[in-house]
């Protein structure tokens, strides 16, 4: 079970995780705002390119779309993102979206949508200030104990989308 939390006064629920951009081969912590609405991950521009994302770079698509933020560019970008619970690490190898110039990414976190979540089982209690996540399928998962190998992203990688 993964578990995350309110965001103190806000009602938006949060949930940590790693995020690795396969183009880049860079890795990062992330809190994401927990979004039922979002058909999609997506990442703001700005941190998208801490990660060296580069939407110069040839092959990298850009669709409109809209969001609670309103209308916007997004480029699309393989990654892999990775939950861990007190048992378990959970990798989900998806096409997150990286959201393109107009719209005000610096207000926008990065979003945890439906492209995950529709694989897990969510539940959350106000009272309790908690978020508990089942998660029900994913593209790999390790038990964690002390011989365990823990994969590394490009592991990862390699598993989802074989050359």
């Amino acid at each position: 079970m993964l578990r995350g939390s309110f965001g103190g006064s806000e009602a938006r629920l949060w949930l940590s995780g790693d995020i690795f951009l396969v183009r880049s081969g860079e890795a990062r912590s992330l809190n994401f705002l927990v979004d039922t609405g979002a058909s999609r991950t997506i990442l703001p521009e700005e941190i998208a390119r801490d990660l060296g994302f580069d939407p110069s770079a040839t092959g990298i698509a850009r669709v409109d779309s809209t969001g609670f933020g309103g209308a916007f560019k997004m480029y699309s970008e393989r990654a892999v993102l990775q939950f861990t619970s007190a048992d378990s690490l959970y990798f989900h190898a998806i096409e997150v979206g990286v959201m393109a110039g107009g719209a005000d990414s610096s207000t926008i976190p990065p979003i945890l949508g439906l492209d995950i979540l529709n694989q897990w089982r969510v539940s959350f209690s106000r009272l309790d200030d908690l978020l508990r996540c089942d998660v029900l399928s994913c593209t790999h998962e390790v038990a964690r104990g002390p011989r365990e190998r823990v994969p590394r992203f490009e592991e990862v990688v390699r598993m989802a989308w074989p050359a």
